[in-house]
């Protein structure tokens, strides 16, 4: 394929052949005369000159001082505004001075040594060929003295475009486009036309050569033409990039019939590893989903092993029993959770059946599940609020709900995902008060909202607090369509607080349990190991208050699982997660503090994660400056796994758009011993960014491959870098790049 690797080896080609030619190229043999005077001589150089003329001129003084014992004074050619050079001086004339012995127009590699009445003039086309030109006269005229040529001395390069017209103009009098963003693209044009016509192009000329995204142009297509006096070499908005449509353009020329050329064309230049999807392969692709989801809900009950105790938790049971058998099941979770028990113990829940609450998982214990039916539903959401509790109109379209919340609501879903909340903020409204300060009078929040008169946006009332009200406090929410508890079948709060916690507390698995809503995490823990989750589904987490900003504003949160701090074998697999605030699944720490930090044997495999901000997220920050503890990631495999549509869920409600990504590990100091693979993984469309990976040290940067990426046309790819990172779009030259050779990409045009 060519790239921009193809194109600096063809420019690198050129110039070698011309390089070639001009070397092997047999001087003409010249008469020298002695210039015996020489000691009484000045080199004189331009003021302004480049660092090819620079070195010759003290080149020259060298070569003196080595072969002669004697050096000569080096001047530049500067003279007070007024007077005029001065005329009749020994001078040794290197490059184009203001004398006008040395005003000759010469070609880019051309140079000459000529003397002429008292000076001798050592000049070229360019800085370069000033050095060539010292190069012969060094080699050719000083020895066991100093010699002259004794008529002038002229290298002509051949420059092999040099009477190449296009569409009517010489390529020697094209220019250059620069307010074209790529430097790549235009500083490898300018070389080519340098070298291929001996001129140094113009910028912004009357004719320019230009590049551009044509319109109608398919990504596999380039064209080049002629408008308004100008050449346009264009390319599509996602397919080939510029540097790729310059290639294709230098070998039109490169491969001519004629010097007289008219280039209206449009070539199609098949691509590898980059297609347009098609209506088949997006339908498997989404087939693949399906399948995966549901093998994941339709995965059988884990096998326990005989002698271990096990604790059996059923809607149909009751708490006054032992929760030692199916037939004695407890009924909530809050008896679930008063129970001690040991490591290596099993509590079943049973299919089929609904508990709702929150709970810190014990060590050593795997929470699964029972009998037959759907997975055990663990719902966060302390009640439906269309079969709990009672709506209230209590100002035009604005429903107050007669259950009071100790805890931020973080979010509300209606029927099951059908539609969500938008939740007011408080310091939103007022930015400049600090918000422990707010009261309810002074916020007016109830105002607020009849007077937005957004469908759904809802505010709960924290009395002036921030994270959670003080006491119980009353929720509003905006419904046109009347009574919420009349117009939808299931309304669910999602209050703040982890549905699973598992805090430190090691050798914790939760399995085959469907978990959902809530204002925090869905599984959360700080440091901790050998934390498995698996055939889960986890869906509708987040947006709970988290904190204030530096900036004063306050910002949400809320991760399908989660892991803050360090771990070792942490194991995420089969797993359904969608519809998260933040993160699907993440192992992160954030810059700051002293601790140690290692997350070591992290697996996510085999998982399908959708409509999350960012489906998968990971960082690790540096520590506070001046300590040293030590923080890493080692032995890291993300494999396996389908993941859709990041940043279409219902977290694009937050503040912060445009960052969502299927990866996300931003510019992080993400320090790597070991393993980071991250392969056979498909990556569906986002609303951003596909990925967002930095790292301190380039070393640390994961390894991708055999993966699949398909995003929409004019979408954009992301940031793949040492830090700080840069935005990449979704085009040809972007994934080409050396670090995913070995994975496919693919543009959704719908």
């Amino acid at each position: 394929m060519t790239n921009r690797r193809t194109l600096l080896c063809v420019l690198l080609t050129m110039a070698l052949t011309i390089l070639l030619a001009a070397c092997g190229e047999e001087k003409t043999s010249v008469e020298l005369t002695e210039l015996s005077n020489w000691q009484q001589y000045t080199i004189v150089r331009p003021d302004e000159a480049d660092s090819g003329t620079v070195d010759a001129a003290i080149a020259l003084n060298k070569a003196l001082e080595e072969k002669l014992g004697g050096k000569l004074t080096l001047t530049t050619d500067w003279i007070k505004r007024g007077e005029e050079p001065p005329a009749g001086t020994l001078e040794i004339l290197v490059d184009k001075t203001n004398r006008p012995e040395s005003a000759h127009d010469l070609q880019y590699q051309d140079y000459l040594v000529e003397f002429t009445g008292n000076r001798l003039v050592i000049t070229g086309g360019s800085g370069e060929a000033v050095m060539a030109a010292m190069d012969w006269y060094l080699e050719t005229c000083i020895a066991e003295t100093v010699s002259v040529p004794a008529s002038q001395y002229r290298y002509e390069a051949e420059y092999p475009l040099e009477n190449v017209t296009i569409n009517g103009i010489a390529l020697k009098d094209y220019s250059i486009c620069t307010r074209d963003g790529d430097e790549t693209a235009r500083d490898a044009l300018r070389a080519w036309l340098i070298e291929a016509t001996g001129y140094v192009p113009a910028n912004n000329g009357d004719n320019q050569i230009r590049f551009g995204v044509g319109e109608n142009l398919a990504m596999e297509e380039i064209s080049v033409t002629s408008r308004d006096g100008h050449l346009w070499l264009e390319t599509s908005e996602y397919g080939y990039g510029r540097s790729e449509a310059l290639a294709c353009f230098m070998e039109l020329v490169e491969g001519r019939e004629s010097d007289i050329m008219q280039l209206n064309e449009r070539i199609v230049k098949p691509m590898e590893g980059f297609a347009t999807a098609t209506a088949e392969q997006l339908a498997a692709w989404q087939k693949q989903a399906d399948e995966l989801r549901q093998e994941i809900l339709d995965t059988p009950n884990m096998e326990i092993p005989e002698g271990a105790a096990v604790y059996y938790v059923s809607e149909n049971g009751d708490d006054a029993n032992d929760g030692l058998t199916p037939k004695t099941a407890w009924k909530t979770i809050e008896r679930m959770s008063k129970e001690t028990m040991k490591a290596g113990s099993y509590v079943c829940f049973e299919r089929g059946g609904m508990y709702r609450g929150k709970f810190s998982a014990q060590a050593g214990v795997t929470y699964t599940a029972y009998g037959e039916g759907d997975k055990p539903y663990i719902n966060g959401s302390p009640f439906n609020g269309a079969e709990h509790g009672s709506w209230t109109e209590v100002a035009e379209n604005v429903w107050m709900y007669s259950e009071l919340f100790d805890k931020d609501v973080g979010g509300i879903v209606f029927n099951e995902g059908e539609a969500y909340g938008i939740k007011t903020l408080v310091n939103y409204l007022y930015a400049d008060t600090p918000v422990e300060q707010i009261t309810k009078e002074e916020f007016k929040g109830l105002d607020s909202l009849v007077e937005w008169k957004e469908e759904l946006r809802f505010w709960h009332d924290h009395g002036g607090a921030y994270v959670d009200p003080p006491e119980a406090k009353p929720l509003y929410v905006y419904c046109s369509e009347g009574n919420p508890g009349e117009v939808y079948d299931s309304i669910e709060f999602l209050t703040r607080g982890n549905i699973i916690s598992i805090g430190s507390r090691a050798n914790i698995t939760i399995d085959n349990l469907c978990i959902k809503n809530t204002g925090s995490h869905g599984i959360g823990a700080g440091t901790c190991k050998n934390l498995t989750v698996t055939n889960c589904e986890i869906g509708d987490i987040g947006g709970g208050h988290h904190k204030i900003n530096t900036d004063g504003r306050p910002s949400r949160f809320g991760n399908g699982i989660e892991i803050y701090g360090g771990c070792e074998n942490y194991v995420i697999d089969h797993c359904w997660v969608y519809q998260c605030y933040d993160a699907g699944i993440t192992h992160q720490l954030s810059a700051g503090g002293t601790q140690n930090c290692i997350q070591d044997s992290v697996t996510y495999t085999n998982n399908l994660i959708e409509d999350c901000v960012y489906n998968i997220e990971y960082f690790l920050g540096s520590a506070e400056e001046g300590s040293n503890p030590t923080r890493y990631m080692s032995n890291v495999l993300m494999k396996g796994n389908i993941l859709l549509n990041a940043g279409y869920g219902w977290g694009e409600q937050r503040p912060d758009r445009g960052n969502d990504a299927h990866i996300k590990g931003w510019d992080h100091m993400n320090t790597l011993e070991g393993d980071f693979i991250i392969e056979d993984n498909l990556f569906l469309y986002s609303k951003s960014m596909m990925i967002h990976i930095g790292a301190a040290d380039a070393e640390d940067l994961p390894t991708f491959r055999n993966n699949v990426f398909a995003q929409t046309a004019g979408g954009k790819f992301g940031r793949y870098a040492q830090n700080p990172t840069s935005q990449m779009m979704y085009t040809y030259d972007t994934v080409t790049m050396e670090a995913f050779k070995d994975n496919e990409f693919f543009v959704v045009n719908e």
